[in-house]
């Protein structure tokens, strides 16, 4: 059953508390959540609407790995460090799990393999090192060959890797059921409520909106995504568009026994998976620095693209498009998000999480800041933050 949207009042008033969320997609709903059932008083502020921002794009494949593979992740940051994100975002993917229980099944999560593909023969060493170092620090992912992926699936491939960790959710829906959620257990939930000022010392955080009210709070989390650029002067990431398009629902998934996630190694990759209903999202053809006015040209080209990519995977595959979209997101120099204290800024704090498994990575934030915001900070904690 499909989440049913709730609309939330703007702010009204002066008000205080203990933390003030701006930015009400996954990662600030996740975040809200958290610290309001660790005891925290929470606002969130949301200049738009629930889920309206880069949320309402999301293809949501939910994958433990990061845009870097972990054996180059290893080369940047040593073995153990890159092996702790790897397993931290494995574990969030349980947590997802007991979310989507507590939502009683009605945001779409379904546990799912995922299949990285080698998009050449070029790439091959590649995933074979990445099956190596995954198998030696336990995680669960098995090496295809030709042969085998031939036998099981409608496509072909040099080689795959066969993990066994990974998810899919409706991301609009988990969105809105978390917030309510949230706001069933005391977060004060603001739409069309738009921060102008922000100024913090080492007592309090000060925000003023756009309509002049005033908030007083301990802490200040920007859950914001791209927008965050607006409250401090930092090139963090760089401005990625991808594109994405879903199907009419087909009427058998033939070729794709186990539904599994698939991303390839070819740079910008596609990325494909099923919805509850038979359809097929498939997204990718990735541009750089566009302005909004560019991506959107291109909206009709890359659907026709990406229409074509699918039909080349699933010869005699009867698919039609039923709507496409795109939307901006960023991406780091190491694939990671940046989570924790804003450098010399006190009681500000980021959950910027930029890259292809944002998704992921904002359970890592919400786990991450509430412990921080406890006083129990964790090690973890130093790999993500800025500056890093």
């Amino acid at each position: 059953m499909p989440a049913v949207s709730t609309r939330y009042f703007p702010l009204s008033s002066d008000t205080t508390c203990d933390v003030v969320v701006i930015g009400a997609g996954v990662c600030g709903a996740l975040i809200a959540l958290f610290l309001v059932e660790a005891g925290f008083d929470v606002v969130v502020l949301e200049q738009g609407e629930v889920a309206g921002g880069s949320t309402s794009a999301n293809t949501a494949l939910l994958l433990y790995e990061t845009d870097v593979p972990l054996h180059r992740l290893v080369e940047r940051m040593g073995e153990s460090d890159a092996v702790t994100v790897y397993r931290l975002c494995r574990d969030a993917l349980a947590g997802f799990a007991v979310l989507a229980q507590r939502l009683q099944g009605r945001c779409g999560f379904a546990a799912r393999p995922s299949l990285y593909l080698a998009s050449r023969e070029e790439d091959v060493p590649g995933l074979r090192s990445e099956h190596k170092v995954r198998r030696r620090h336990g995680f669960a992912v098995d090496l295809l060959e030709r042969p085998e992926i031939e036998s099981r699936y409608a496509w072909s491939s040099p080689v795959a890797l066969l993990s066994r960790d990974a998810a899919e959710l409706d991301p609009v829906c988990f969105c809105q059921e978390l917030v309510a959620l949230a706001a069933r257990g005391g977060v004060r939930v603001h739409e069309h409520t738009a921060v102008t000022e922000l100024q913090s010392d080492e007592a309090r955080v000060e925000l003023t909106t756009a309509s002049g009210y005033c908030i007083r709070a301990r802490h200040t989390i920007l859950a914001t995504g791209y927008q965050a650029r607006r409250y401090f002067d930092r090139h963090l990431a760089r401005d990625n568009s991808t594109y994405a398009l879903a199907t009419e629902p087909v009427a058998e998934l033939k070729g794709w026994p186990d539904r599994a996630l698939i991303w390839e190694t070819a740079r910008p990759y596609l990325y494909l998976r099923t919805t509850p209903d038979n359809r097929i999202l498939i997204g990718g053809l990735d541009e750089r620095e566009l302005t909004p006015g560019q991506r959107d040209a291109l909206l009709n080209k890359k659907s026709r693209q990406l229409l074509e990519r699918l039909r080349g995977m699933f010869p005699g595959l009867e698919a039609e498009m039923a709507c496409a979209w795109c939307g901006t997101f960023l991406t780091t120099r190491d694939s990671l998000p940046y989570i924790g204290p804003l450098p010399h800024v006190p009681r500000i704090h980021l959950a910027l999480c930029y890259g292809g498994n944002g998704t992921t990575f904002s359970l890592v934030a919400a786990e991450l800041l509430r412990d921080a915001l406890l006083g129990r900070a964790r090690q973890e904690a130093r790999l993500f933050r800025l500056g890093r």
